[in-house]
């Protein structure tokens, strides 16, 4: 008997999405400049979001084909405790009926449990799955991702 592996067999497909304010490839319809992002700053376009539950800022592009997937990773940088509003404008602007949703986070000091209990709550709907903090440590040569 022919063994076909379970993904293959099942048709399962996953989607990464992240959402990078800093890189070069800028997930935001208007990018984030380092002014946006200055967490101290009281009135900084970051600050701004995170302190309105409603804000959504726009992406640049949808992700068209999302129907192809069974599950979509999102991953973004953790503000405020938990995921960026932009990550709610993701989630709200696709069907994501019937699909496992996982997380993956970077933060300086804090976990994604945070930002996965706060999805839940909005999102009761949808079934999150994994989740995972992921930190980056650079030197000279290299990148190592720390999970």
């Amino acid at each position: 008997m022919e063994q076909i592996p379970y993904r293959q067999a099942h048709k399962q497909r996953s989607l990464c999405c992240s959402f990078c304010f800093t890189d070069d490839e800028k997930v935001p319809k208007q990018p984030y400049t380092d002014i946006d992002l200055n967490w101290r700053n009281k009135q900084s376009r970051s600050t701004l979001e995170m302190k309105d539950n409603s804000s959504r800022p726009e992406i640049a592009k949808l992700c068209e084909n999302i129907a192809d997937y069974d599950t979509v990773w999102i991953g973004f940088p953790i503000w405020w405790y938990t995921a960026p509003t932009i990550a709610n404008t993701f989630i709200e602007a696709h069907d994501l009926s019937g699909k496992v949703l996982n997380v993956f986070a970077t933060s300086g000091g804090s976990g994604v449990e945070g930002s996965v209990k706060d999805l839940k709550k909005v999102y009761p709907q949808y079934k999150l799955g994994e989740s995972t903090s992921m930190n980056c440590v650079f030197t000279a040569n290299h990148r190592t991702i720390i999970p």
